[in-house]
């Protein structure tokens, strides 16, 4: 860094090794042992240690939502950029992406450090999709270079927020979402 800057910068890591407390481990779905299907990424999510790790989607269409992909603590779901596309099911009124103890799956209980960035979401413009990614009771997470497109919400959000602390949420798109873009209720 050159100028006028004095101080500390502190420079994230991006990549496989940014999820906190991952021990490394890393899933890539590119369509061979996980398919690029919502069930093809929840396997590759539940297939991760207990300490977590990181789950890459390789550029392409996913497709197959019929529920949300649930993330537990520890881990970190990343794209290729807007390369990766998300496409929701026609119909479907599911979710893309939610933390495991949201909508009071485990009352009382918080989830940790969970990443989610680098993808493209398309709802399909005509059906109600709740959330493109939702995180309730979540202490520290991070989303960031998701690009969100036609998620018709009723009161929730394409990024919707609830009861949680420390948080990042930068470089998002969103468009065409018939209510919030995104929504943060925390107390």
């Amino acid at each position: 860094l050159t100028g006028g800057f004095s101080g500390t910068a502190i420079i994230p890591r991006l990549g496989p090794s940014s999820a906190p407390d991952s021990g490394g481990a890393l899933r890539i779905i590119d369509g061979n042992v996980f398919p690029k299907t919502r069930a093809g990424v929840q396997a590759a999510v539940d297939d991760l240690p207990s300490a977590g790790g990181s789950v890459f989607l390789t550029a392409g269409t996913y497709t197959g939502w019929t529920t949300a992909v649930t993330l537990p603590d520890d881990i970190e779901v990343y794209g290729a950029g807007y390369a990766t596309i998300i496409s929701k099911n026609v119909g479907s009124s599911a979710g893309i992406f939610m933390n495991s103890n949201a909508n009071g799956s485990a009352t009382g209980t918080t989830n940790n450090r969970i990443i989610v960035r680098d993808m493209k979401i398309l709802g399909e413009g005509t059906a109600q999709t709740p959330y493109a990614i939702r995180m309730e009771n979540v202490d520290i997470f991070r989303i960031e270079n998701v690009w969100c497109q036609n998620v018709l919400n009723n009161d929730s959000a394409s990024i919707d927020i609830d009861s949680c602390s420390h948080f990042f949420v930068r470089g998002n798109y969103v468009a065409g979402c018939s209510n919030n873009a995104i929504k943060v209720r925390c107390s």
